[in-house]
């Protein structure tokens, strides 16, 4: 294992020296790397608006729950009702009785499989105007600052602490988008709600 990392190690040297030496790239005129981290995981665990968005979206899922339980309630009593009526059916009554349960069984997934996409949909549409607002709020400390490249903390092994940016990008964002009006779950493509 050792070798291999001596391997990858000698050839990554190899490559950075023959770009170094390439024509056209001009050491002198690149600017030095000034680098920022944050850990997008912890703003968006901690931020309002985040928060928001998932109480909302919990609420939505607590509606959509109740009334699937009202079906599957609907549903038991239909079975219940067809095994009652077994024994007194032709063979080709409860056939067709059976395919009709059958039916409705399979229409209640598909209202379960939409609702959770419509709920993944609007979950989609808030957390792209969260993320949209952290993008702007980290383009505005690199001028501010002077970085020019900013790593998830999750991409680093070892960083000095004065280079994470993740508490001022909360507090910001918290300052600048402390709400989120979640689209209502629809059928169709939804557009981002507006505060």
């Amino acid at each position: 294992m050792y070798a291999n990392f001596l391997r990858v190690f000698a050839f990554m040297s190899v490559a950075l020296a023959a770009m170094a030496l390439a024509p056209g790239a001009d050491a002198a005129k690149l600017q030095p790397a000034v680098i920022a981290y944050l850990d997008s995981q912890k703003i968006l665990r901690k931020s309002i608006a985040a928060a928001s968005i998932r109480k909302q979206i919990d609420a939505y899922r607590v509606t959509y729950r109740s009334e699937v339980a009202e079906s599957e309630k609907r549903l038991r009593k239909e079975e219940a009702e067809l095994t009652r009526q077994r024994p007194i059916l032709s063979v080709e009554a409860f056939a067709v009785k059976r395919r009709g349960f059958e039916d409705s069984i399979a229409s209640v997934q598909r209202i379960v499989q939409n609702r959770t996409r419509m709920l993944d949909r609007s979950f989609s549409v808030a957390m792209r105007q969260v993320d949209s607002a952290i993008r702007k709020i980290v383009s505005g400390l690199a001028s501010e600052y002077g970085f020019n490249i900013v790593v998830e903390r999750r991409q680093i092994l070892f960083a000095h602490r004065d280079l994470d940016i993740t508490k001022v990008v909360l507090e910001k964002l918290n300052a600048t988008l402390p709400d989120i009006k979640v689209p209502v779950p629809t059928g169709k493509p939804t557009a981002p709600a507006k505060n």
